[in-house]
């Protein structure tokens, strides 16, 4: 009986494990390019009437040599380039930018007050949880397609 207890003790903590592990993945939805894993690529739903919106999502290079992010473009938006917001004095300004680097063996994250992706002309009507395609440009890496999935319009972060 205590032989009986134990293996079904090990089986209900082997599921358990299973579980936990699949719904951490769930929450990292990641795409990889050769040595870049491009994770999270999400949108704060834009604002009813709106036909600009910001697209963010972090880039990992796992390789030896650097990168970097050249452009992006999708069927969502008639545009869309890089951003990033600095703060000057007390102002917040948002500047335009040619290419991120993306270093050797280290990440960057497009994230809200910083780096970012403008989509401009939206084509389409975004609500939370759907989700549209993103084409990034890569120098080494080439092109790369993954899904945005659009949060909740005050969202400061990816939430699925």
């Amino acid at each position: 009986m205590r032989r009986f207890l134990t293996m079904i003790v090990s089986c209900c903590t082997l599921l358990l494990a299973f579980g936990l592990t699949m719904a951490v993945a769930e929450l990292r939805r990641e795409v990889a390019a050769g040595n870049l894993v491009i994770v999270n690529a999400w949108m704060p739903q834009p604002l009813k009437g709106a036909k600009s919106g910001v697209i963010y999502l972090k880039i990992e290079n796992r390789g030896t040599e650097a990168d970097q992010l050249v452009g992006a473009e999708s069927p969502a938006a008639r545009q869309l380039t890089l951003h990033e917001s600095k703060e000057s004095g007390s102002v917040m300004k948002m500047m335009s930018v040619k290419a991120v680097d993306i270093p050797a063996h280290g990440d960057i994250e497009l994230r809200p007050l910083g780096m970012h992706l403008m989509a401009m002309g939206l084509e389409i009507s975004l609500r939370p949880a759907e989700s549209f395609l993103l084409i990034l440009k890569f120098k080494r890496a080439g092109t790369v397609s993954v899904d945005v999935v659009v949060q909740a319009p005050n969202a400061l972060k990816p939430t699925r």
